[in-house]
């Protein structure tokens, strides 16, 4: 009896230890999967997150560009600069995520794209108060805080090979000028009407 009685504890020690094993590697493999999908998500808000800061970037310089030419007191140029308001309020919500969810590096380069526009409203939008190559001036400061911002995205993306935002020399801002100039005696037709 004895020598059974040892060849059931060992099989019972065994199969406790495997059960204790399968616990743990379930264990692991529950922590393992629960990091991974907690990545997965940071990175997919991450690159949301960007992606929007970017577009309200791009806003807001369309509406101070745009607003270039146009007379102080015209509804167009007050309807521009709350556009721009308008996008400068949607990267303000989305420095409050950044400050959540990225490095530092992120914020630092966001913040400092967000006082670049501050600057580029300032040369666009309050007359009188500006020379005139003043909004050229700002605008390249804020294509160089862009250009930062989006190499710290990618890096913290992890994504190599940073493509410079490349702008050439052609008559683009002539088209875009001749096309709200014709758009504003179109409305101004139908508004006589």
């Amino acid at each position: 009896m004895g020598i059974a009685w040892c060849v059931v504890n060992v099989t019972g020690a065994i199969a406790a230890g495997a059960a204790g094993l399968a616990a743990v590697l379930a264990g692991v493999n529950l922590y393992v999967s629960g990091r991974r999908e907690l990545n997965k998500w940071t990175r997919e808000t991450l690159v949301e997150i960007f992606v929007i800061f970017l577009e309200a970037s791009f806003a807001h310089n369309h509406a101070c560009r745009t607003a270039e030419g146009i007379l102080p007191r015209d509804a167009a140029r007050h309807s521009l600069s709350a556009d721009a308001v308008a996008a400068h309020d949607r990267e303000t919500d989305i420095l409050t995520w950044l400050r959540l969810l990225a490095p530092s590096r992120v914020v630092t380069t966001a913040e400092a794209l967000h006082e670049a526009e501050h600057k580029l409203a300032e040369a666009c939008f309050l007359s009188g108060e500006a020379s005139a190559e003043a909004p050229d001036i700002a605008r390249i400061l804020v294509r160089r805080a862009r250009a930062a911002f989006l190499e710290s995205a990618r890096s913290t993306l992890r994504l190599r090979d940073t493509a410079p935002i490349g702008h050439s020399d052609t008559r683009w801002a002539e088209v875009r000028a001749l096309a709200y100039e014709e758009d504003q005696a179109i409305s101004g037709d139908s508004q006589r009407q």
